[in-house]
């Protein structure tokens, strides 16, 4: 069985093959630059169909489109990671753990196994800083990334 592993972020898709011995294959990545359809068109449309699809999104428009398109063209059920209260040895610092970003919830499940002591950076569209100890989540950072934050000050 192969699972399409998807990470929507706020400007680039990423997507891998897991395989049935847990093994990470074919990578790859695009950028938002046009409609939802043509870059999931561009991208998958000549692919086999997978068994199973795990999403990460921090994008729920994305979200709603990518299942319709998966539906539509392949015909399988998507599952939807959303974060959690508690699960794979982490407990999250958030009161509503569903508002922190799942993108922050996997690498926090990530990182668990570098030690107890963890600080967890991440450059994207957004910079994030979490900081895990012995598994519960003591609280983090989020600001603009570089590009936004670029954008942001020529706008004035």
């Amino acid at each position: 069985m192969k699972t399409l592993l998807i990470d929507a972020g706020n400007s680039h898709l990423k997507w891998a093959w897991l395989t049935r011995q847990g093994m990470i294959q074919d990578a790859a990545t695009a950028a938002y630059d046009a409609s939802t359809t043509q870059v999931l068109d561009a991208a998958w449309l000549d692919m086999l169909p997978p068994q199973r699809v795990l999403v990460a999104s921090v994008v729920p428009r994305f979200t709603t489109e990518l299942t319709r398109w998966l539906a539509e063209r392949w015909g399988c059920p998507v599952e939807c990671v959303q974060s959690q209260a508690q699960g794979f040895g982490v407990t999250s610092g958030y009161q509503q753990p569903a508002t922190l970003g799942v993108d922050r919830w996997l690498a926090m499940i990530a990182a668990r196994d570098y030690g107890e002591e963890v600080c967890i950076y991440d450059c994207g569209t957004a910079l994030t800083i979490d900081v895990l100890i012995q598994g519960r989540h003591q609280g983090g950072l989020i600001f603009p990334g570089s590009r936004l934050l670029q954008r942001s000050l020529w706008q004035g």
